[in-house]
């Protein structure tokens, strides 16, 4: 292990088989029942023993959060991780001290053991919560494990035991990158469950990240395990963005369509796990936002230029999908561009309502055809002076001329309308 890569490589390793519930769960001491200062021949000889199917184990005479695991292949496990010098080590340090047994004896690492322990065992494997004793011991465990690790006296101890392993294994980087990533693992415990409960119970997953932001770790470590933890899900925002990008426009209200559906799973937990006011969770919103617009705008471009003109988009769908990026939008280049395309839209979609009547202008806009009000005021001016005209020839008067003037002008602009509106219907 003579590079940083290979030390984290190793250091995984070891805390992959102490993941989540595992973290307990599948600790070395508490699934053999031994003590952590077992020697090497204690080791041995309890191995043997329990590969006896006559052995009774003694009752234990200390309280401990987990009984002892029965099963064989845990056990075998459980060996196998004591005869590695680094596993050993981390396995010792998430259990109790040897001259601690009782969990109110003031040491600090074995309360965070017991309450974190009784923690995780009240959650479910989705995260959920229903105890509210439980989220009291997220709540202590979580600060006992960031004073413990914050307390020199931890890792002095993790000095002196390595010194006693004496394992060339075991060398000032490890014990270094150790301290770094340990509390990440811790951290990482409640995030995982809180990556998990986005989709049950996001008010749990609130909470989980509360507890380990108000515990006293490092902000850079919390952000850092968080942002990890959510990778996969930013990795599906991206990869749907980047298919509905290469889409035909002329499919575009689809394609957005189905990017908001299949990324709204994602972007909620993104946004539960990192927060509304995250870059990275505003980042993921506005890509998603950004494409479905693109989508949309270049399907409205296709149908108006393909088509038979803006009254055969369709307005209304293409507005409602705009109206849905906008709701996940968050940077003001990106709410600024759905708000302008909105407005176009709308009044896209009012002329589409009107049957298509009046003339689109490309840009939203809609407005009354000048020729027809052009031609309505021709045929006014020319039916009053043809009725004015047909009063005087047959002498009826100036007043009754000019009422028939009128009366013969209305009836020709009312004739004149049902004639251009009928061409225009067709």
């Amino acid at each position: 292990m003579s590079t940083a890569s290979d030390v984290a490589r190793e250091i995984d390793r070891v805390l992959r088989q102490l993941d989540g519930h595992g973290l307990y769960r599948n600790n070395a001491f508490r699934v053999t029942g031994l003590s952590a200062d077992a020697s090497a021949r204690q080791i041995r000889r309890h191995q043997e023993e329990l590969r006896n199917p006559y052995h009774v184990p003694p009752a234990s005479d200390r309280d401990v959060p987990l009984p002892p695991s029965d099963d064989a292949d845990a056990q075998r496990a459980a060996f196998e991780a004591l005869r590695d010098p680094l596993a050993r080590l981390v396995h010792e340090l998430f259990w109790l001290r040897p001259e601690a047994a009782n969990p109110d004896s003031g040491y600090l690492r074995d309360q965070a053991v017991f309450a974190h322990c009784r923690a995780l065992e009240a959650t479910a494997s989705d995260g959920s919560v229903a105890d509210e004793t439980a989220w009291t011991d997220w709540e202590v465990s979580t600060n006992l494990w960031s004073l413990a690790f914050a307390a020199e006296d931890t890792w002095e101890w993790v000095r002196r035991r390595a010194a006693e392993i004496d394992d060339p294994r075991l060398s000032v980087a490890v014990l270094r990158a150790l301290r770094e990533r340990l509390p990440e693992h811790v951290i990482g415990a409640s995030v995982g469950l809180a990556v998990r409960a986005a989709a049950v119970a996001p008010s749990d997953t609130e909470l989980h990240m509360d507890a380990v932001e108000e515990a006293g770790f490092e902000a850079r470590q919390v952000r850092e395990v968080a942002r990890a933890a959510v990778e996969p899900f930013t990795g599906r925002v991206r990869a749907a963005c980047e298919t509905a990008q290469g889409s035909d426009p002329a499919a575009g209200l689809s394609a957005a369509q189905e990017l908001l559906d299949g990324t709204a799973a994602a972007l909620t937990t993104i946004t539960a796990v990192l927060g509304a006011d995250d870059d990275l969770a505003g980042a993921c919103r506005d890509e998603v936002a950004h494409a479905a617009n693109n989508r949309v705008i270049a399907y409205v471009n296709e149908a108006m230029e393909t088509a038979s003109g803006p009254g055969s988009v369709r307005a209304r769908p293409a507005l409602e999908l705009l109206r849905r990026a906008r709701a996940k939008a968050v940077s003001e280049s990106v709410t600024t561009l759905l708000d302008k395309n909105i407005a176009d839209l709308e009044q896209l979609a009012a002329y589409v309502a009107a049957g298509g009547r009046g003339r689109f202008d490309g840009r939203g806009a809609q407005r009354g055809e000048p020729g027809c009000v052009v031609l309505l005021v021709v045929f006014l001016a020319g039916a009053v002076g043809a009725f004015w005209l047909l009063g005087s020839v047959l002498g009826v008067g100036p007043i009754w001329a000019l009422a028939g003037a009128v009366f013969g002008g209305f009836m020709a602009v009312g004739l004149v309308t049902q004639v251009i509106e009928f061409f225009q219907d067709l």
